[in-house]
């Protein structure tokens, strides 16, 4: 059997925060399996691949993006590493294959296979069509003018999906989106994420203070934080707070309205050690109406922490075993689910044991696994 030679690459800073950390646990994954040839990426942190094998493109600094706006910002960069991807590949010599992520490189997929080279495209949210549909639904219903996902990365990303002899993608909710598209189901390949599992987490009930729901992530609509506020307002929970970590999404912010008076509600704005927070919280609430598979519900399972997440979020919980699972956009549902964890200290405790245990099936290890599995698949 021949051992697969792998380019992967990630317009991101590997082994940073985010699809970069992400992106390394896969690479590693190849790497251990003795099939990572080199990493591409915009910049790269400190990790066990050594650096002679990693190759860095660098783009405009992240203020850039305040200046040209988000949209504007990451086609360019995508375009840039693209062009410098599509080089590297025309002239390496050996490979087999090369990963990469949706929209980032769709000229080296070309370049790869017209070099007869095999493509993994991995897809972190749901198909592309599904998303803009969700969103544009979502920010139309709280009366915001939602700027809709370019048509020119809406091809990108369908052309990438045409191209690739298989498209990863991290959840069910995800699987599920591209089938319901007529993707091919035997080119699609389902691969959750992992969990950091050297968490120590103190017992809820030893936890001090009030009652207190933690979300965590960009507080805006797409994570369904309007319908957050909206059910712990109907909840009325009594000795009681809601911690919001995260920036607020700018076209969000009118709705959201920090400076609002909430009884119990704090914004406790971007924090960098998110599970100091969840050490000290009791439910760790993710409403989000369209994610791939948010990588901050294997965080909190792994501290033990009883959620409630509507099925969109793409966590690896189980319904009513592992997680309170609520509708999206359903506010008396969110609030009632409030009203349960609140009042049900066994049910608490019930959900948090069923999430840890469920959560050690999903160490970054065996995600990188994964990976090359998949890679060996095409060789």
């Amino acid at each position: 059997m021949t051992t697969p030679n792998v380019l992967y690459a990630v317009a991101a800073d590997f082994a940073g925060a985010g699809i970069g950390r992400t992106a390394y646990r896969a690479a590693l994954g190849l790497d251990r399996a003795g099939m990572l040839a080199r990493v591409a990426c915009l910049s790269a942190r400190p990790c066990e691949i050594e650096p002679a094998r990693i190759d860095a493109y660098p783009f405009l600094p992240d203020a850039a993006r305040r200046v040209a706006g988000d949209k504007l910002y990451y086609e360019a960069k995508n375009r840039a590493f693209d062009a410098r991807l599509m080089r590297a590949i025309g002239r390496a010599e050996g490979l087999t294959s090369i990963h990469v992520w949706n929209s980032q490189a769709t000229g080296a997929i070309a370049e790869a296979k017209r070099r007869g080279l095999g493509v993994v495209v991995d897809r972190a949210s749901t198909h592309i069509r599904t998303q803009s549909r969700i969103l544009r639904d979502a920010y139309a219903r709280h009366g915001i003018r939602y700027e809709p996902t370019h048509d020119r990365v809406v091809a990108r990303c369908l052309r990438d999906y045409d191209l690739a002899d298989l498209v990863t993608v991290p959840s069910p909710f995800a699987h599920d989106s591209f089938l319901a598209e007529g993707f091919d189901p035997a080119r699609l390949v389902l691969n959750p994420f992992g969990a950091n599992l050297n968490v120590v987490a103190p017992p809820i009930a030893a936890r001090p203070g009030p009652f207190t729901v933690l979300f965590v992530g960009q507080i805006g609509v797409r994570k369904g934080v309007p319908e957050l506020l909206a059910a712990w307002e109907r909840a009325a929970l009594p000795d009681a707070r809601l911690v919001l970590a995260g920036g607020i999404e700018p076209m969000s912010r009118r709705i959201i309205d920090p400076d609002r008076p909430r009884p119990g509600v704090t914004f406790a704005g971007f924090v960098a050690d998110v599970g100091a927070l969840m050490r000290t919280a009791h439910v760790f609430a993710f409403p989000s109406i369209e994610e791939g598979s948010a990588l901050v519900t294997y965080e909190a399972m792994a501290h033990g922490l009883p959620m409630i997440v509507t099925p969109n979020a793409g966590s690896v919980a189980r319904a009513d075993e592992d997680a309170l699972f609520v509708p999206p956009g359903d506010i008396d549902a969110l609030a009632d689910a409030l009203r349960r964890l609140h009042d049900d200290a066994d049910l608490r405790d019930r959900l948090l044991r069923s999430a840890r245990a469920r959560v050690e099936q999903f160490p970054w290890a065996a995600y990188g696994e994964r990976t090359a599995e998949t890679h060996q698949r095409l060789a």
